[in-house]
């Protein structure tokens, strides 16, 4: 485990809520939360406390935002999203460049906004991402759903995010497809020279 020194050096006292998550259950516990806008776990509203506990024990890919910084929380499945971000991402605002600040100027501020402005979800399927997680520029794709999170005033405290990554997927029909329509115009080919034109 790399030294970051916003963690702590170790947890005494971590609250049950917190139990289990596997690595991020262990990082979440072991953060020094007091140096962030959200202050120690033991302040946290009920309601952050009940998002957390069912992010960690679920299997699917998630993210949580929380005001007022929009500090991120990510479970063991969600590691692979973030790439080598991960897990320098924990932590920060979600506009941070460290997390998700490339996404945040390029739209992701409107949509995240809209949630914790209208408390209405928001869900898309195959949704283009052009992401840097692994030191280059990447078009990825995903199934996403943005759903807000009420804290004990009514108000929207947050955005609960789970996504399934689908870029194999859908890169793999485009390649298809691609292929399918060469293939349809090849017979129309006399030459090598007319060939490599209907490839281009």
């Amino acid at each position: 485990m790399t030294h970051d020194p916003r963690v702590a050096a170790n947890a005494p006292n971590a609250p049950a809520w917190l139990a289990g998550g596997g690595e991020m259950g262990a990082r979440i516990r072991a953060f020094d939360w007091s140096r962030t806008g959200l202050g120690p776990p033991e302040a946290w509203p009920q309601s952050l406390r009940c998002a957390l506990s069912m992010m960690l024990a679920s299997k699917a890919q998630i993210i949580l935002v929380w005001a007022p910084d929009l500090n991120t929380f990510y479970n063991d499945a969600y590691r692979s999203v973030f790439g080598a971000k991960h897990p320098g991402a924990l932590g920060l605002p979600i506009s941070d460049p460290g997390a998700w600040g490339q996404l945040w100027v390029t739209g992701h501020k409107e949509l995240v906004g809209d949630v914790l402005a209208t408390g209405e979800a928001y869900w898309a399927k195959d949704r283009p991402y052009y992401m840097e997680r692994f030191g280059f520029l990447e078009e990825s794709f995903f199934n996403v759903s943005y759903d807000p999170v009420r804290d004990e005033t009514g108000r929207v405290g947050g955005v609960f995010c789970i996504v399934a990554e689908t870029t194999a997927r859908v890169v793999g029909e485009r390649r298809l497809q691609m292929l399918r329509e060469l293939a349809a115009q090849m017979p129309e080919a006399k030459s090598v020279d007319e060939t490599c034109q209907v490839t281009a």
